[in-house]
């Protein structure tokens, strides 16, 4: 363990350029370097020292009026798969209607804003099998902006993994 560890500072030493040699450094060559004759570098913080929960999460530039807004989502005749729903709310007709910017998961819908009624109904057309599908789209709740940013955070951590597992 204690080699290894002088090993792995040795390591950095040479490449954070304190040593000029970088490929033949005569303390790669010693692997008998104490820890204490090594040039090291702190890494980490203090003990006690708190981190700011703000650093994971994204900040928004929203107006004061806006926030998260969720609708309970139902189709008829009922639609099976999860990403049928999610191809129907991607369509152009609904997203005129609805909002540009949206995230349905599974059966509930996210707006960044509340929409003009508080039940939507839109009818859309199944490229598939050219059946026609109701959308109804029902105001649950809305959330403020100060309460949306941990929300968003997780979207955004959500997307993320989706898009690296692809």
């Amino acid at each position: 363990m204690e080699a290894t560890a002088a090993f792995t500072a040795t390591k950095a030493h040479c490449w954070n350029n304190a040593c000029s040699c970088r490929t033949s450094c005569p303390k790669l060559a010693n692997s008998n370097v104490k820890m204490g004759e090594l040039h090291t570098k702190q890494v980490r913080g203090k003990p006690g020292k708190q981190v700011s929960p703000k650093a994971d999460q994204v900040a928004l530039g929203t107006y004061p009026c806006m926030g998260m807004v969720e609708y309970l989502t139902d189709f008829v005749p009922v639609v099976e798969f999860k990403h049928i729903g999610c191809h129907m709310f991607g369509c152009v007709s609904v997203r005129e209607k609805i909002s540009p910017t949206s995230l349905f998961h599974g059966f509930k819908l996210y707006l960044p804003r509340l929409l003009e009624c508080r039940l939507i109904i839109i009818a859309v057309g199944l490229a598939a099998d050219g059946t026609h599908v109701m959308v109804h789209a029902k105001f649950v709740k809305q959330a403020p902006q100060s309460r949306c940013t941990h929300l968003y955070s997780k979207l955004l951590m959500r997307r993320t993994h989706c898009v690296q597992l692809t």
